[in-house]
């Protein structure tokens, strides 16, 4: 697992990855203590995981300078957080070129 690419998401505060049974999805953020913690579900396929590491790492990378960076409104934007993160993850496995 790439976790050491990670690791420069922030620069500024540490980054660690947990393998931890998670029910309902496959990853998670948590900024405790001046670090990030990346929750992956370790029920998951490895490919899986990977996907999910960088789908959270897209999460730290914007809320590491404001929180909310995407701002919520009436038709959804919350889903567009989402489908933006996946989208980045994606194209970091699995580029054009």
């Amino acid at each position: 697992m790439p976790v050491e690419l990670i690791s420069l998401v922030d620069k500024h505060h540490p980054v660690e990855v947990r393998l931890v049974p998670l029910r309902n999805y496959h990853g998670a953020i948590w900024y405790l203590k001046g670090s990030w913690i990346i929750q992956l579900n370790r029920n998951d396929t490895p490919s899986r995981r990977r996907f999910a590491l960088f789908h959270e790492a897209l999460h730290i990378l914007a809320h590491r300078k404001a929180t909310p960076v995407f701002k919520k409104s009436a038709y959804g934007a919350g889903s567009f957080n989402e489908l933006l993160a996946d989208y980045f993850a994606g194209t970091i496995l699995l580029p054009r070129e």
